[in-house]
């Protein structure tokens, strides 16, 4: 056990359980107390027979801790962790599959029919962490008030342990070994199948509840900590991060969308260029007194805060003739439209400066107008002046 770094957990206290660590080193005990059992589909007897999530209850057990049986009900009621924050004794998960972190770049699962349970390295290999032993139930609660309050009161619609992702991401992971009960909630062979697994509900509420992850995500500035002149900043199925220096794009598609445990998180698949996918979670969750925003994706900050919007109104500047006098001289009208768009949709910008194209829609007396804005992801706006009043589109 010395080897591991670890220690033993059979004289712990309670508040010995309650710590993370204590905790983190009793998990990965009994994972190593598992290497070289089989792996059973469907497993659940330590010693005999395990499958994957098998394993990681029995952990989770002997630490006085209860988790759900099958590893998409482990992610979708723990607390999901970026894997460059992941501690010795998270679960790591992908779907339709699960393992112990045990530090480093190393795990211990029950890794396919016809394998043993082993320690195996590379944990890139999973899309995030899942933890389920560090914050009280006063955090958990706080942090749902500050994410409620960011997306402005609007409900979640996926519940906290109903969270329904791809079910064809499922199946693929199936070929591999994983998760058992993955495959018993999507054909409903097995008597372990979830009965409210309704997959055919899952479209409607992913796309609800990712609408309104994706509002928070564009609706906020965010700012590396102690590093204001790093940011990202999130629009249209993507996200820009800048240095200061330089900026970097990448699009992403979402895969599934929940939330949980003081938590909004977002499975997605990043496109960067060259077109190589890499599957990651974007997760939104309450940080000392504020929000902050996390995915191993990121490439210059694994983690960011969020930001201040602008004190100051957002400026219209380089306005000139004729466009002036198309919107009857009303542009501290127009800078207001401008400033409330970006409060909204931009709120790192500003200043918006005009281009100089004006597009003037004769018969419908419309008279329209592009902006650049100074975010870090260089947002153009389009103001249309119409029957005396301005809208903003971006």
């Amino acid at each position: 056990m010395d080897s591991y770094g670890l220690r033993r957990f059979d004289g712990m206290s309670l508040e010995d359980f309650r710590s993370g660590a204590a905790n983190g080193d009793a998990i990965v005990a009994a994972a190593v107390s598992q290497l070289g059992v089989p792996y059973v589909w469907g497993g659940s007897v330590p010693g005999v027979g395990l499958d994957c999530s098998g394993l990681t209850q029995y952990c989770y057990a002997q630490a006085g801790i209860s988790i759900p049986r099958y590893s998409e009900d482990q992610a979708s009621s723990g607390r999901r962790v970026p894997l460059s924050e992941a501690e010795p004794g998270d679960i790591l998960w992908r779907p339709g599959h699960v393992a112990i972190y045990v530090g480093g770049d190393e795990y211990i699962h029950e890794p396919q029919p016809g394998d043993v349970c082993k320690r195996a390295e590379g944990i890139a290999y999973f899309t995030c962490a899942i933890r389920y032993r560090e914050q009280g139930e006063r955090m958990r609660k706080k942090n749902r008030l500050m994410l409620a309050a960011a997306i402005g009161m609007v409900a979640i619609v996926v519940a906290t342990s109903a969270v329904r992702c791809s079910v064809a991401q499922v199946e693929q992971e199936q070929e591999a070994g994983g998760d058992a009960a993955a495959t018993a909630q999507v054909t409903d062979q097995s008597a372990h199948a979830d009965p409210q697994s309704d997959a055919g509900a899952q479209p409607a509420a992913d796309d609800a509840a990712a609408a309104d992850i994706l509002a928070v995500l564009e609706g906020n500035a965010w700012q590396a900590d102690g590093a204001p002149e790093k940011t990202v900043s999130f629009r249209d199925g993507s996200f820009i991060e800048s240095d200061g220096a330089s900026v970097k794009l990448a699009a992403f598609d979402v895969k599934c969308a929940g939330e949980g445990e003081g938590q909004l998180h977002l499975d997605v698949d990043i496109v960067r260029d060259g077109g190589a996918r890499t599957a990651a979670t974007i997760i939104v969750e309450g940080q000392e007194g504020a929000l902050s925003v996390a995915c191993d994706g990121f490439a210059n900050e694994k983690r960011y805060v969020q930001g201040g919007a602008s004190s100051e109104k957002v400026r219209a500047t380089g306005l000139a003739e004729p466009y002036t006098g198309l919107i009857d001289g009303k542009e501290g009208e127009l800078a207001t439209a401008i400033d409330a768009w970006c409060k909204g949709h931009a709120p790192s910008a500003a200043e918006a400066s005009f281009d100089g194209e004006v597009y003037v829609d004769v018969n419908g007396g419309r008279v329209s107008a592009t902006f650049h804005l100074d975010d870090a992801a260089s947002t153009i706006v389009t103001a249309v002046y119409e029957d005396g009043a301005f809208s903003v589109l971006g």
